[in-house]
């Protein structure tokens, strides 16, 4: 995978409780991709994922 900010490799793990939460909502992987100009929390729910400015 690439990062979008340096153009290199790399491969982010959520590890700890995140990827428990993560796994438990039945999803086995998410993938972000693009770029964006402000932070952006990323809520990962039983019915989908929403992305709040």
């Amino acid at each position: 995978m690439l990062s979008p900010l340096t153009d290199r490799l790399h491969s982010p793990n959520a590890v700890g409780f995140v990827s428990r939460h993560i796994a438990a909502t039945g999803y086995g992987a998410i993938e972000l991709a693009g770029v964006i100009d402000e932070l952006v929390a990323v809520h990962v729910r039983d019915d989908g994922i929403e992305f709040e400015a």
